[in-house]
């Protein structure tokens, strides 16, 4: 019997506090841009649910008689300097571009009287001034763009004298789509490079950037310096490049050979080749007939010597034993 009594109090307690809770709770009218109670019309909070007041206190509330629509409105009056901010933040609105919007009328006079909105990228503002009473004017910001479905909104009203306002009808609108964003580099594709030895490789003036949006394009890349001794023997070795626009570098992989050990170019390597080499062994680069001697260079030294010659038979070796 004790415990049904705790239960009946435990239930006679929720619904106290239930319509508290929901109203805390309600979701704004889609139709008022995500706004909850923008024209100060519901009871809850002395009609400023939804809304926050910093320094106001005694200065600001919701009266009816002075309203643009509706019954009600926001008023602020005080007898001696005052400064007041009302906000709300508005959360789970579809990204886009808004405007906002207010009517508003007063004494006029004010150092400050501004409509405010703040989505995360610095606050946009749109200031007013009154011209007495009945003198409704309507200040509006029309580009505030929404990109995580969060806003803070409001009004700033600041003066250093005597004075009445008053404020309704606090408008939010989506009137347009966020611009698409531009595509952003995701990657470099790397390049490859074919070098001889002795001889700096040729890297190439551009790669290839690909974007978030797949598309590619070329852009013009300054590679690292190669040192000589990088491509002085036969190797592999890995260059960085910086590209115009991105912080991701580029990548030449660069590999280092000799020369062809077919000097005749008759697709084998055997000992013609090597008769070659030992014709025009002793040529040099500053030989007239170096050009027709060149291909017998086979490290790429400007002269055709032995090492040229242990080279192409080490070749005829190595293409005898493979045919075996």
């Amino acid at each position: 019997m004790q415990v049904q009594k705790q239960w009946i109090k435990v239930l006679a307690m929720i619904l106290l506090i239930a319509p508290f809770i929901l109203t805390s709770h309600r979701i704004a009218n889609a139709a008022d841009g995500g706004v909850l109670n923008p024209g100060f019309e519901e009871s809850g909070n002395w009609g400023l649910e939804g809304w926050e007041v910093t320094g106001g206190d005694g200065i600001v509330s919701v009266k009816s008689g002075n309203s643009y629509s509706g019954t009600k409105a926001l008023e602020y009056w005080s007898a001696s300097a005052f400064s007041f901010t009302v906000s709300q933040y508005v959360y789970n609105i579809p990204n886009g571009i808004y405007s906002l919007s207010a009517n508003v009328q007063g004494d006029g006079g004010e150092v400050v009287s501004r409509l405010f909105a703040d989505s995360g990228e610095g606050e946009v503002t749109a200031d007013y001034s009154n011209s007495g009473w009945s003198n409704w004017s309507q200040p509006q910001i029309s580009a505030i763009y929404v990109r995580d479905g969060k806003l803070t909104i409001g009004i700033r009203v600041e003066s250093t004298k005597s004075l009445w306002g008053v404020v309704d009808d606090i408008l939010l609108t989506r009137i347009g789509q966020l611009p698409a964003e531009p595509a952003s580099i995701a990657s470099i594709t790397p390049v490859t490079v074919t070098g001889l030895v002795n001889e700096k490789p040729e890297l190439p003036s551009v790669v290839t950037a690909v974007y978030s949006d797949s598309t590619t394009k070329s852009l013009a890349v300054a590679w690292n310096a190669i040192a000589p001794e990088q491509y002085a023997t036969p190797g592999s070795f890995e260059v960085s490049g910086v590209v115009t626009g991105t912080t991701i570098p580029a990548k030449a992989m660069v590999t280092i050979t000799y020369r062809s050990a077919d000097v005749n170019l008759d697709s084998v390597t055997n000992v013609g080749d090597l008769a070659i080499a030992a014709y025009y062994g002793g040529m040099t680069v500053s030989d007239e007939a170096w050009e027709l001697a060149r291909a017998a260079d086979t490290n790429n030294d400007g002269i055709v010597d032995l090492t040229d010659q242990q080279l192409i038979g080490t070749a005829i070796r190595t293409a005898s034993a493979t045919s075996e």
